[in-house]
């Protein structure tokens, strides 16, 4: 009996390594099939900036005549190619004949591609030597102006996507990725993900990396097993990895969020610039096609149209690099001595000269020096009296006031526009959000967030009071120094 009781206190210690040892396993594996997922998103973001560039020439090329077009006239939007898109090896045009899709002309290729064919084949996407080829075909409109002439095709490199450096943990050899044919086997203790759905898939084979471990730790604590079997440490063991657990939930988590902000500001973007590109193309071709035929009135409100879509989508662009430089840390506080009253007074000439509206915006500050920044202060102040203008109507005033107390300087706007409802105030602030009674009121939903950014790199906070159908007060409260 004696025997049978040292017997079971000597396997407890056992059990115990056992359990230890079963839980770390299965942690390890949660742990890399999160990586594995979010590494997959990141992927899918870079291939979806060379959708949105496709997407752009195909847009361009209802601009353009068939001799053009055929021609290879097709000129990209003009920033660095080779940078933004380190993985587009080359696109071009092909023409629809005798029931087959023909290759006209391609761009110059940044790496060796093999030779595409003359003919192409019908569909979305195929696979040619490791390397990926999609299509994308212009849309057809409504009335015969627009028509399907071609399909705007491009070439991009898989397996460079696989070894993009830009990725945290490719570069830092985490995890290995490698392309996987349709056909090919999964190897060992890897996990499939698919970047593209339609046949051919895109697929890839993820895989722990040379420093998955030394990263995120032995996926076994073998030493922790011996010290288990002679004494009581495994409960230090367990509390050891429930700790690097949490500290790996908390990093996945917040990388998660990377990626899905990524992926949504992106979607936000495209969005956003299709109704103004839609007017605006609309506009042109009707312009080009039935001129002749429109009064004077009718060309009048179509330029009219075409402007005010220009006009909001450079000020989506603008607003869209300012905050770009705010969110990547490019944009620093320079306080320097600024003349109060004379500040808000070119904040109203500014909004009077852009927005063309009637209102009165009345000014009251002090006629005295403090040290801000007047390019981020200016960009507070333009969005919200911009703002305030524009959701106002012309007989209710708007006013713009500036105070210094205990060393601090205080910015109010306020108008007596349409408001914001209550259930929507948490949100406004975010990007592109525009509250539901804004109606047909122009405006990206960008300001009130690059105002928000600007007043905390100040130092500062921007407070926000409304009421529906009586108005809304901003309180810009800065550091005076």
């Amino acid at each position: 009996m004696l025997a049978g009781v040292s017997l079971a206190f000597a396997l407890v210690p056992v059990w115990l390594a056992w359990v230890t040892w079963r839980d770390a396993r299965n942690k390890d594996e949660r742990l890399f099939e999160a990586s594995a997922q979010l590494l997959a998103e990141q992927l899918k973001h870079g291939l979806e900036r060379n959708d949105y560039f496709l997407g752009a020439l195909r847009e361009r090329a209802q601009n353009l005549d068939d001799t053009a077009l055929v021609a290879g006239r097709l000129a990209p939007p003009g920033f660095d190619l080779p940078r933004r898109l380190p993985h587009l090896l080359s696109f071009g045009f092909a023409a629809p004949e005798n029931g087959q899709l023909k290759l006209r002309w391609r761009s110059a290729a940044r790496a060796p591609i093999p030779a595409p064919d003359e003919i192409l084949p019908a569909g979305e996407t195929y696979m040619a030597n490791g390397r990926r080829l999609f299509v994308l075909v212009p849309a057809k409109g409504g009335s015969p102006m627009y028509s399907a002439r071609g399909s705007i095709v491009g070439w991009v490199d898989l397996d460079s996507l696989c070894r993009d450096d830009s990725i945290p943990m490719i570069r830092d050899h985490v995890l290995t990725v490698v392309p996987l044919g349709e056909s090919e086997a999964l190897p060992a203790n890897a996990r499939r993900a698919t970047l593209r759905e339609p046949a051919p898939p895109w697929g890839i084979a993820i895989a722990r990396g040379e420093r998955f471990s030394e990263f995120y730790g032995p996926p076994a604590p073998w030493l922790a097993f011996v010290a288990v079997g002679l004494s009581t440490v495994p409960l230090l063991v367990l509390a050891s990895l429930a700790s690097r657990a949490a500290r790996l939930r908390t990093e996945l988590a917040a990388e998660q969020e990377v990626a899905s902000q990524q992926r949504f500001f992106t979607q936000s973007v495209s969005h956003e610039f299709r109704t103004p590109l839609g007017v605006i193309l609309s506009g042109t071709d009707l312009l080009d096609r039935y001129a002749e035929h429109l009064t004077p009135e009718r060309r009048r409100e179509v330029l009219a149209e075409i402007r005010t879509s220009t006009r909001l989508m450079t000020g989506m662009v603008e607003g869209v690099l300012f905050l770009g430089r705010v969110e990547s840390g490019k944009l620093a506080c320079h306080p320097l001595p600024v003349h109060l009253a004379e500040l808000c007074r070119d904040i109203e000439r500014k909004v009077a000269a852009t927005s063309g509206a009637d209102a009165a915006i009345s000014v009251a500050a002090p006629d005295r020096e403090a040290n801000l920044d007047a390019a981020l202060v200016g960009s507070i102040l333009e969005n919200l009296v911009s703002n305030a203008v524009k959701y106002s109507p012309p007989s209710k005033p708007v006013s713009l006031s500036a105070t210094v107390e205990n060393g601090r300087v205080i910015f109010i706007v306020r108008d007596e526009g349409m408001g914001i409802p209550a259930d929507e105030l948490p949100r406004v602030g975010d990007p592109f959000h525009r509250c539901q009674n804004a109606g047909g009121v122009p405006g990206t939903g960008l300001g009130l967030t690059i105002a928000r950014r600007c007043a905390e790199l100040h130092g500062g906070t921007l407070a926000l009071e409304s009421t529906v159908g009586l108005g809304t007060t901003v309180t810009v409260n800065l550091p005076a120094a």
